[in-house]
């Protein structure tokens, strides 16, 4: 009797060990999760917010005579944006937003083409800081390649800007002295541009898109005010460089 209990006793321990000690599922490992359709998730969502970051050049095209001969600056902008894709397949929708874009030119005066005075060199520049209001129709394709990480992107539409300061400045690299005058009335105050990106949006971390394009602007209207001094010429304004958005 004694060895029966004795018996039973372990046979209980091994079953109750038996139960918490994981099965064995054979030398396969267990399969690995499938982020496909998180990935797709985040690329085909409805709507997006997110920031945007433009590094640019701008000058003013020339369509007739001009007060002076411009080229291509650095400028730069930013804001915010909201994208709306309104297809079922998510593939078109729409953008807009708020944006603080700096345009303008630089100057060539007569000294700089000629060469005979080496301490002008392209130091002068038009700068117009401008509030916009983006329109633009958006489209976005299929999954690029078999990662389903990557869509290609373009857009197209206009963005109303309202002039908030223009001015001339001279920059000196020598003692850091800047001559601004203000040239904000010579300006219009309110402009329409034409606007036309493309490039591929990518999925980031699973919840965010990172979206990179090759953006162009150039201006409807007049970019000089109909009763500044610039009033007898006529020119658009012109951007192109690289838009970087980073969408929620």
């Amino acid at each position: 009797m004694k060895y029966l209990f004795i018996f039973l006793f372990i046979f209980n321990i091994k079953g109750i060990f038996a139960q918490n000690t994981p099965q064995n599922t054979g030398s396969k490992r267990p399969p690995m999760p499938d982020t496909t359709e998180f990935k797709t998730n985040v690329l085909e969502r409805k709507e997006y917010v997110g920031v945007i970051f433009n590094s640019t050049w701008a000058s003013i095209d020339f369509f007739n005579n001009q007060p002076e001969t411009y080229f291509f600056k650095p400028s730069l902008g930013g804001g915010v944006a909201y994208l709306n894709y309104f297809t079922k397949k998510r593939n078109l929708g729409f953008e807009t937003g708020l944006i603080l874009q700096q345009r303008g030119a630089g100057i060539r005066k007569a000294d700089d083409l000629s060469g005979d005075n080496i301490d002008s060199s392209n130091r002068w520049r038009f700068r117009v800081y401008n509030l916009e209001a983006p329109l633009k129709l958006i489209y976005r394709s299929k999954f690029l390649g078999k990662g389903q990480g990557v869509k290609f992107s373009a857009a197209a539409g206009i963005s109303v800007a309202y002039t908030l300061y223009a001015s001339r400045v001279y920059i000196s690299a020598e003692d850091g002295f800047h001559d601004y005058t203000n040239e904000t009335s010579n300006f219009s105050r309110l402009g329409v541009l034409g606007h036309a990106s493309a490039g591929i949006d990518i999925a980031a971390g699973g919840v965010s898109v990172l979206q990179l394009q090759l953006l162009y602007q150039l201006g409807i209207n007049n970019a000089y005010s109909g009763s500044g001094a610039y009033s007898s010429f006529t020119g658009r304004h012109s951007l192109f460089g690289l838009r970087l958005g980073f969408l929620l």
